[in-house]
């Protein structure tokens, strides 16, 4: 079969859409629905009807007041050009979610998509069910998904280096400023000899400003006297510099020193004189975390721009960061039978910044020997275990620290039991005809709390028909597979089941995974305390349990 055309008009031949799956003029298109209305003839009241003229053959459905309309060849197959038919008039109300004019109009766009997944181009049928076209018009993408999801794990791992690398920068600006207040305090008035006769020397044994930037000083040449900038001192005043500021005069020569900022019309500034009375600006800020006296600012020369400083970003709020993690592998068989059981367990740690690289976790070890499930523990090879087995710490040997911002694994634990399965599934296939009946049935054991649990059953690429289910579900046309979602199961919905019937084979079903989350852990894990060399530490405290493997069938 080949279909030359696939359009929408009203009862009274005006065209509503029309899309064109072989080479043709716009105005052979417009001849030929124009024409329609005239070749209709009166036997309206049958399901589908056609036309045939010397060229082209005119097959039409009337769907409420519009009729859908193919424009085929005459040596056509009108059986299969009729099954195309039907199938348009379930996919034009589906996706215009009408058969009113207004809609059609309102969703051409889509329509011509959807005309595109039924017919291919030289307007040969695709043979598609309509759920698979509903499918492909939403177009769900797994990759898409997968890449979004590695994208976000990128820009937290970005953002979580701006933050290491702000928290060094400030760790080297910190340094700098002891080093230079260690080097010699704010010159008082008996160190202020002048600017003059040895040079750039400020007395007190601060700084020249354009040296600690690393510029060359313009104004160090002879201007109006042997060597020096005004040919005299500044020391005749007696003022102190320490809590003033400066300004200097090329065209006359001259520099003075003020004790009252608030006078100084001419200076460079670090965020204004309101910023500057506050004592908000960098400097300060860095100053008083550590208890020093400000830095006083150099004297501002011509050639010298001001400088805006941005803020850093903000520093790990918790200097140590604990991460519990337990990863659970199941096999089991399609009838329920847990074949193995195995719980894996790591306690990880990350020192944020100084105050949590030489912290001692206590972690309750009277629980864990007490514990009905006989965990096998085991510490790093670098952690005390004399310490461990007598009071539960967790600390590095010798007093040493642990590296700032890498995640270290102090303590793992694991268990091999098929007692200590979660959740158990029993899967029940029965042959009916030329389809399938399932059965699936869960149960959780008492105490579990399991939340956003999904059992993914592969092999259902026709739509389902779901008889009974305890939760939601979903049919992934894509993967081919029925999802079965919870978003918690515990005590409450300790058990439930799921019926359905599809075409396929049973082997298509198997293996069946199950994913979930879980905060609540099967190791007794309890942190009692974290402790510095000054005290207790702050902390945060992370706990996961998730599968690892977990397979039915």
């Amino acid at each position: 079969m080949v279909v030359l055309s696939c359009s929408i008009t009203t009862k009274g031949g005006k065209p509503l859409l029309s899309r064109q799956f072989c080479e043709m003029s716009r105005m052979r298109v417009e001849g030929l629905l124009a024409a329609f209305p005239k070749l209709m003839g009166t036997g309206r009241s049958k399901q589908h009807q056609f036309v045939d003229t010397d060229t082209v053959r005119y097959i039409y459905q009337p769907i409420e007041s519009l009729f859908i309309l193919l424009i085929t060849n005459r040596a056509s197959n009108i059986v299969e050009d009729l099954e195309t038919l039907r199938l348009l008039s379930k996919v034009v109300p589906d996706v215009a979610g009408g058969v009113t004019e207004d809609k059609i109009c309102d969703a051409v766009f889509e329509l011509i998509f959807a005309f595109d997944e039924v017919l291919t181009s030289g307007g040969y049928k695709e043979g598609l069910p309509l759920s698979t076209i509903k499918a492909n018009l939403e177009m769900e993408s797994h990759e898409e998904k997968l890449h979004m999801m590695i994208k976000q794990s990128k820009e937290d791992a970005a953002k979580d280096e701006a933050k290491r690398q702000a928290k060094a920068i400030k760790e080297r600006q910190m340094q700098m400023i002891k080093q230079q207040l260690g080097g010699g305090g704010p010159p008082s008035a008996s160190g202020m000899q002048g600017f003059g006769g040895g040079g750039n020397s400020m007395g007190g044994g601060s700084q020249d400003p354009f040296s600690m930037m690393g510029m060359s000083d313009p104004y160090s040449q002879n201007q109006g006297g042997g060597g020096d900038l005004g040919g005299g001192g500044m020391g005749g005043d007696g003022d102190s510099y320490g809590g003033g500021s400066a300004s200097f005069n090329p065209s006359q020569g001259t520099a003075t020193v003020s004790s009252a900022p608030r006078n100084v019309k001419v200076g460079m500034k670090l965020g204004g004189k309101k910023a500057k009375g506050k004592k908000d600006d960098l400097m300060h800020m860095m100053a008083a975390e550590d208890g020093l006296s400000p830095m006083p600012l150099a004297p501002t020369r011509p050639g010298v721009a001001s400088m805006e400083v941005a803020p850093l970003p903000a520093a790990p709020q918790h200097p140590v960061t604990l991460l519990v993690e337990e990863k659970v592998s199941v096999s089991m068989s399609a009838e329920g039978e847990v074949q193995s059981c195995e719980i894996k367990g790591i306690l990880s740690l990350t020192a944020n910044e100084d105050a949590g690289a030489n912290v001692v976790s206590t972690v309750d070890k009277a629980a864990i020997d007490a514990s009905s499930l006989p965990f096998s523990v085991n510490t790093h090879p670098k952690i005390d275990k004399k310490i461990w087995e007598q009071g539960g710490q967790l600390a590095i040997k010798g007093g040493k620290s642990i590296p700032i911002g890498r995640p270290i694994g102090v303590l793992r634990w694991s268990y091999n039991d098929t007692e200590a399965c979660p959740l158990t599934l029993t899967c029940w296939v029965e042959e009916d005809g030329g389809s399938m009946n399932l059965n699936l049935e869960y149960e959780a054991k008492p105490g579990v709390s399991l939340k956003d649990v999904s059992i993914i059953i592969p092999g259902v690429h026709n739509a389902p028909r779901v008889s009974e289910v305890d939760g939601q579900y979903k049919h992934d046309t894509v993967s081919g597979s029925l999802i079965w979602y919870n978003a918690v199961i515990d005590d409450s919905n300790s058990s439930g089941a799921l019926e359905f019937n599809v075409e396929g084979a049973s082997a298509d079903f198997f293996p069946i995974p199950i994913k979930f989350t879980s905060d609540k852990l099967f190791f007794p894990f309890n942190l009692v305390s974290v402790q510095g060399g000054s005290g207790d530490v702050k902390y945060d405290l992370q706990k996961s349990l998730c599968p690892d493997q977990y397979i039915c069938g």
